[in-house]
């Protein structure tokens, strides 16, 4: 068996629309493969022109006009699953003419892609990074938070002790020892000790 010829650039297919392939033999005449992976993807953005002859009053017109380029994706053979048998596709096959353009379609639609990708993957490192220095930054925050309020509890705490130490001393167990300061207008002495206790003179 062997398959048709590509006719004014259509490739022959099944009644499922593939190019059947089971060998590199049943390849059509006047068409060529193409195996790169989303390739169909960019020959469904390629043109042709086509011409046309045709008999008018005795005189041949030449026709020009544009189409799509035909193409049908190859059917390499079938794999077993759970769900039965699986056609295999890979790539497509279009007339051979076509080959060239389908090919710079493909190979700029690849820069394309590969320009994104790498946007995106730059995009998300810009992303992480701010992520780290916004987190850096909440964190020293924190600390030198933390450290400010330990300082003031400490200062509190010593103040406390102070307190604490100036009031649970025992008579027995302390002697005064006195400040004295004169009062210019009433002329009497002051003496005032640490642990709370004042006593008054008068200047005679």
């Amino acid at each position: 068996w062997m398959p048709e010829p590509v006719r004014d650039g259509v490739v022959p297919t099944s009644m499922y629309g593939h190019c059947e392939l089971w060998t590199s033999k049943h390849l059509p005449a006047g068409a060529v493969h193409l195996k790169h992976p989303r390739i169909a993807m960019a020959a469904r953005k390629v043109w042709s022109v086509r011409v046309s002859a045709e008999l008018f009053e005795m005189r041949f017109l030449i026709l020009l006009f544009q189409c799509k380029v035909h193409f049908a994706p190859a059917m390499m053979g079938f794999e077993s699953s759970s769900m039965g048998s699986i056609p295999i596709i890979q790539g497509i096959v279009t007339a051979i003419e076509n080959k060239d353009a389908v090919l710079a379609a493909y190979n700029e639609m690849e820069e394309r892609r590969k320009a994104n990708i790498e946007k995106r993957r730059v995009e998300a490192i810009q992303t992480l990074w701010r992520a780290l220095v916004k987190g850096t930054i909440v964190r020293h925050q924190i600390v030198v938070e933390k450290h400010a309020v330990a300082e003031k509890d400490d200062d509190a705490d010593q103040r406390r002790r102070a307190q604490r130490s100036r009031v649970q001393i025992t008579p027995k167990q302390h002697a005064h020892e006195f400040h004295e300061s004169l009062d210019p207008e009433t002329n009497i002495w002051t003496s005032r000790c640490a642990c709370g206790f004042i006593r008054e003179e008068e200047d005679l």
